[in-house]
């Protein structure tokens, strides 16, 4: 008996010495299919804007998101969206497999289960390189559309830097526990998740991915719009869900 209880015991230690080893493995798997994901998702950002225009698909009228206009998928399940749509990815490239996704819901919201675009052009970030704010949205082609529900356009081609463009990234909305939503204000509610080991994925305006700390993305979105900091004040959540650090 004493010798099973030691064999036993032997065993718990060699589980409690290997399983955050194999959890930290496993999330460094799960961060590297995000990147895949995020690198798919912004080629097919890249296609939607060849077809229509040079128009980057953000959030749209109704509060669709760029999910909606790049996925038969996604509009199949939700009984269409706003055209133009095309068929460019298949819906599980959306989202972040680190994460938890709405399927189907009563409000339209499975329509967001992406990873997370700009709730409004005053969400888009952009960076020193690109700067956003009232003098250069026009000459950027950043736009409103003007609808009452805040949708957003980008006009590649206009862009000076894409490759310092944040466009969209692994998201999160607390209200509602509801990952990938497609209103990234950067505010206490629905904003960025660094939910792989302290870094979130993010996907720039000319198609690469990276994963980013809140440093990091600090460091990029720095500049100043009349004397104040861009993104003072903007938060990113933790992965444990509830608490937030400040950009």
């Amino acid at each position: 008996m004493i010798e099973l209880l030691v064999v036993i015991a032997i065993i718990a230690i060699l589980a409690a010495i290997l399983l955050p080893a194999l959890n930290s493995a496993r999330e460094r798997g799960r961060a590297a299919s995000c990147i895949n994901n995020l690198k798919q998702v912004g080629n097919g950002i890249a296609m939607y804007a060849d077809d229509n225009n040079g128009v980057m698909p953000l959030r749209y009228k109704g509060g669709y998101t760029f999910a909606a206009l790049l996925s038969q998928e996604i509009r199949d399940i939700n009984g269409g969206c706003p055209t133009p749509g095309g068929n460019y990815l298949p819906r599980a490239a959306m989202s972040c497999p680190s994460n938890n996704v709405y399927t189907t819901d009563t409000n339209g919201e499975s329509l967001s289960a992406a990873y997370g675009t700009a709730y409004s052009v005053n969400s888009l970030p952009g960076s020193s390189a690109d700067p956003i704010n009232d003098d250069t949205k026009a000459a950027y082609q950043v736009t409103d559309t003007g609808d009452t529900d805040g949708a957003v356009k980008v006009y590649l081609s206009k862009l000076k830097s894409p490759s310092a463009f944040w466009i969209f990234g692994d998201s999160y909305r607390k209200s509602t526990y509801a990952a990938q939503w497609y209103a990234v204000s950067w505010g206490t509610n629905n904003t960025m998740i660094m939910i792989h080991q302290k870094q979130g994925g993010c996907g720039w305006a000319d198609g690469h991915a990276t994963m980013e700390d809140a440093a990091a993305l600090s460091s990029k979105f720095s500049y100043d719009v009349s004397g104040t900091p861009r993104c003072d004040g903007w938060k990113v959540f933790n992965a444990d869900k509830n608490t937030q650090t400040e950009l």
